[in-house]
């Protein structure tokens, strides 16, 4: 005789998987980055939720049982790191086996299925929105929650096909709930991000401009009696050496001096206008080629046609070139530089990929923070001005990086009407 689930019992499933997520979100200061690591808080929440979902599962006849088992795998699969998902699914078919018998095997094969779909597509869902992610997040879901269905007509056990929808659509719930409550958090956590890093910009801005015209005056002048000097004939060879030298570094204090002044111009005059993202890379790669000849790189480029964006055309090529020209310095020679630009759904996205020196974690963490850079004679100054100009054209940068692998920038832009 099949029992109908009581209140009770969906109401402790519902909560054993929304109030992990609670004390993660509310207590845990956990970076996003670090979930991806199997010893992370979230992992362990997620661990939390299953192990209490399935040791107290809704059983509604005998051998039948249902719990919320599917919840954590998905949010491990979508937000937490690939050994997490692997642990985790290991967990849930080893304990399944001991307790499910036969049915163990349309378990095995639910999960299977679902678990090859999100890995394939896992890449994909960083670019994707919040709306799209969530779709394809349902898709899986609702795949799944058919094979079971399917399952029951096939196996003529029609008697549980009631509380099979109220497991499906009880899963479905607090499947959303979750979701909801961790991308929220998400959003708050990326605005924060931005607006200290606007702060951090804005007050190195303000004293770029007081201070970069009150070093330039003098140094203009210290930099012109060099020269004058450097015309007497009189001058022995080591001394002419000395000036060189002087006047070389006097040049590249004035490089320094120009990227601070440039980062503290809030608007430049050129107007926004459409981008023809597809010409302006085939343009600037035609640049920068001699450049990357210069150090033995090959630019690899796959660039779709008809990409187009709202921006100013200057500022675009400088944020590129500057991108471009930081990948080829962390290659040191004998390298890829991989450039590729393509359309989807409304964003337009430019991944910049060298096959250089990587870096660490806590390294792309500060990437475009004013005074930070991994070269040993960088400012930091680049960078920043790329972050800002790619701010300033409402678009998004985000770096995959490893070390001793190479790094990956990939800008987001909003599609624009050619």
């Amino acid at each position: 005789m099949l029992a109908f689930p009581t209140v009770e019992q969906l109401s402790y499933h519902l909560l054993v998987i929304i109030l992990p997520i609670v004390w993660y979100l509310l207590v845990s200061k956990e970076e996003i980055s670090q979930r991806k690591k199997i010893m992370s808080n979230f992992s362990f929440s997620l661990f939390l939720m299953l192990v209490l979902s399935m040791v107290h599962p809704i059983e509604i006849g005998e051998g039948v049982y249902y719990d919320l088992k599917v919840v954590p795998i998905l949010l491990a699969f979508v937000y937490g790191g690939l050994n997490t998902s692997i642990l985790l699914t290991l967990i849930l078919i080893g304990y399944k086996f001991f307790m499910l018998g036969n049915a163990f095997y349309m378990n095995f094969f639910n999960y299977t299925i679902a678990a090859t779909i999100i890995l394939i597509l896992k890449n994909k869902l960083v670019t994707l929105t919040f709306k799209k992610k969530w779709i394809i997040i349902m898709s899986v879901y609702w795949l799944s929650a058919l094979t079971r269905i399917i399952n029951i007509f096939i196996t003529n056990q029609l008697a549980q096909l009631p509380f099979t929808l109220v497991y499906t659509f009880s899963t479905w719930g607090a499947l959303y709930i979750v979701i909801i409550m961790i991308q929220y958090n998400e959003e708050k956590i990326l605005n924060q991000t931005k607006i200290q890093m606007a702060e951090r910009v804005n007050a190195v801005s303000q004293l770029a401009a007081s201070v970069a015209h009150e070093v330039r005056n003098p140094m203009t002048s210290v930099k012109g009696f060099l020269q004058l000097i450097r015309g007497d004939n009189n001058l022995s060879e080591k001394q002419r050496k000395y000036i060189e030298i002087s006047l070389g570094e006097l040049e590249r204090t004035e490089t320094i001096i120009n990227d601070y002044l440039s980062m503290a111009k809030p608007v430049s005059r050129e107007e926004e206008d459409n981008l023809n993202i597809t010409a302006e890379l085939r343009s600037i790669i035609e640049v920068i080629t001699s450049y990357t000849n210069n150090h033995t790189i090959i630019i690899d480029a796959v660039i779709s046609n008809h990409l187009y964006c709202k921006g100013k055309r200057n500022e675009f090529k400088q944020a590129m070139i500057n991108m471009m020209k930081n990948s080829v310095e962390a290659m040191n020679g004998n390298g890829i530089l991989a450039v590729r630009a393509y359309a989807l759904g409304e964003k337009i996205y430019i991944e910049i990929e060298d096959n250089g020196i990587g870096m660490t974690s806590k390294q792309v963490k500060q990437l475009g923070t004013p005074y930070y850079s991994t070269k040993d004679k960088g400012t930091g100054i680049g960078l920043t001005l790329v972050y800002r100009i790619i701010r300033d054209m409402k678009g998004e940068i985000t770096v995959v990086s490893k070390k001793g692998q190479g790094t990956m920038f990939r800008i987001a832009l909003a599609k624009a009407i050619a």
